[in-house]
């Protein structure tokens, strides 16, 4: 895919005092001007450290196919400001976001603080590990997926064809029981879990940050998560969530069962890297309205304990990933038959 005119880049000589933060540390400061009226040009934003960690082969892929300028690296120290700094007198520009559900987010925030009168759309190329919001946008749940329906031009292409769709973004606040903020607001994309989900979310978290070389692939990173989840059941580290919390929906209080070992709000129809916990597809819940993420409904779900045998449920959670990484050839059966017994000897 090529842009239709390139754009001429010039050096900016001022900065506006809320970018400088971050664009101050750029050692080139550019801009792109004289577009034509109808240009549509697509800034990408690359996040390295995504699940599937291929963030260098697609900058240089992506570099290219596009213009190098249009193509920005995302760090601890280099965030989306400064790509949308520099397309920020373009009129109507396009956004390609490669990473996972966290990435999109970090982007859709920076977006929010530049006040555009007319936001421009986001695409996402699958680069994380759940990639639930690319997965509800018809993106993709991975790389794999991207690849074998075309690859980066395949993607480029639909880029330039794809509908505009509403996303809505919930702000939380987290408060003390007197009513006072404990930190600042929070947007939320795709769903909030309190208790058994956001425990395993946050020993993912740190386990990353920790060891950044154990989150080389997308299926090992379903692995682990699979492995901090099984942990999770077999300790029963939330055995009294029940009397630790209460839910009230609409203003209305909800029972929490004495099995539940969380509450997940959710905005979209996909969890965990695809469930579907409302059952979108499935007839027979006629009382129910589909899952929209657009329709300013949230739905509110109770994570229940299972009624197998704690070490049984664990090794099906595993054995679940490995299935379907051999169902979209990521393994082979002896590769999967191996990884089954190596698991089986840590979880016993």
């Amino acid at each position: 895919m090529k842009i239709v005119s390139k754009p001429r880049i010039k050096r900016s000589g001022s900065i506006n005092l809320k970018d400088e933060s971050q664009v101050s540390r750029m050692k080139q400061r550019y801009e792109v001007i004289d577009l034509p009226p109808d240009a549509r040009p697509l800034l990408v934003f690359i996040n390295k450290k995504s699940g599937a960690r291929c963030g260098n082969s697609l900058r240089q892929r992506l570099n290219l196919l596009l213009n190098p300028v249009q193509v920005f690296e995302l760090s601890s120290t280099r965030g989306p400001e400064m790509g949308l700094f520099s397309f920020r007198k373009v009129p109507h520009f396009r956004i390609l976001v490669c990473g996972g559900d966290g990435t999109v987010g970090w982007v859709l925030n920076a977006l929010d603080k530049q006040n555009f009168v007319s936001p421009p759309p986001v695409a996402i190329l699958p680069a994380g590990t759940g990639n639930d919001l690319a997965r509800v946008l018809s993106w993709g749940g991975g790389l794999g997926s991207v690849e074998r329906q075309g690859g980066l031009c395949t993607v480029l292409q639909d880029i330039e064809h794809a509908a505009v769709t509403i996303l809505d973004r919930w702000k939380v606040a987290i408060l003390n029981q007197q009513g006072k903020p404990l930190q600042s607001p929070k947007f939320m994309n795709n769903y909030l879990g309190i208790g058994c989900d956001a425990k395993v979310a946050l020993d993912i978290h740190n386990l990353r940050e920790e060891n950044p070389e154990k989150f080389y692939n997308q299926f090992m990173n379903k692995v682990l998560y699979a492995r901090e989840g099984a942990k999770s059941i077999m300790d029963r580290t939330f055995a009294d969530f029940s009397w630790q919390v209460r839910v009230e929906v609409d203003g209305v209080e909800i029972e929490v069962p004495e099995d539940a070992e969380g509450v997940l709000v959710g905005n979209i129809g996909s969890y965990m890297g695809g469930v579907d916990l409302w059952q979108n597809e499935d007839e027979t819940y006629e009382n129910f309205d589909p899952q929209s993420m657009h329709d300013k409904i949230l739905e509110a779900f109770m994570l229940r304990r299972t009624a197998e045998e704690r070490l049984g449920h664990a090794a099906a959670i595993i054995t679940n990933v490995l299935e379907s990484a051999e169902t979209n050839h990521i393994i082979n059966t002896s590769q999967k038959r191996a990884l089954l017994q190596e698991m089986a000897l840590r979880l016993t």
